[in-house]
């Protein structure tokens, strides 16, 4: 389990650091299918038959439906690399990186008072995660990275309720899973639209609607 925890954590790196597109979305795709086979080893582990249903309805929702729309997007809006970060391409993983693993080592202890499931390797790969998605918010100017930054956000909440309330009833897992798809859904569009107006993904010509 420790194992995919860490490889989860390296992956949410890669997603925010990559700047080709195609690759961001992959590594995203890839990104769940670890969160996924986290969920059917701790159901396994821990006696918490409700996260296979998780993990079923996980694997349609966000290893394939949020990818395909990902990629339905980039064929629209017609870029295949994003535009240059706040702190550059070199820079803004180092900072992401030291920000994110700092706060989970400060939180994990916090974090492990409340779970059921007692896992400090997965507790903080689900904090890990959430400060990258944050900093994706951040330190990137591109919409379609941010909307990948926001998808690394809900897969580390989902992670973390698994750790906090993995008894829950598979539907409340699958009206969490079905706004974070209408969600990325609307995102999707707006990053569509965004293009046709501003010709770029470049989140900065948005200074323009200030006034």
């Amino acid at each position: 389990m420790e194992v995919f925890a860490i490889l989860l954590m390296m992956i949410s790196l890669a997603v925010f650091s990559f700047r080709d597109y195609k690759i961001s979305i992959s590594l995203y795709a890839l990104n769940t299918l670890c969160l996924v086979t986290l969920f059917f080893i701790m159901a396994a582990k821990f006696g918490a038959g409700e996260l296979y249903s998780w993990a079923i309805i996980a694997v349609i929702t966000k290893v394939i439906l949020v990818p395909a729309i990902l990629f339905f997007t980039l064929i629209r809006i017609d870029e295949k690399h994003e535009n240059d970060p706040y702190t550059g391409f070199f820079l803004s993983p180092v900072i992401a990186f030291a920000f994110s693993i700092g706060l989970a080592y400060l939180l994990t202890p916090i974090f492990m008072k409340f779970a059921i499931i007692q896992n400090e390797c997965v507790i903080c790969a689900a904090i890990f995660t959430f400060w990258i998605g944050v900093c994706g918010f951040i330190l990137r100017r591109s919409f379609l990275k941010q909307i990948l930054a926001y998808c690394l956000i809900e897969n580390a909440v989902h992670l973390n309720l698994a750790t906090n309330a993995c008894n829950a009833s598979s539907l409340v897992e699958l009206g969490i899973l079905s706004d974070a798809v209408f969600g990325i859904a609307i995102m999707a569009i707006l990053a569509v639209r965004y293009k046709e107006v501003f010709g770029s993904q470049n989140t900065n010509l948005a200074s323009e609607l200030k006034g």
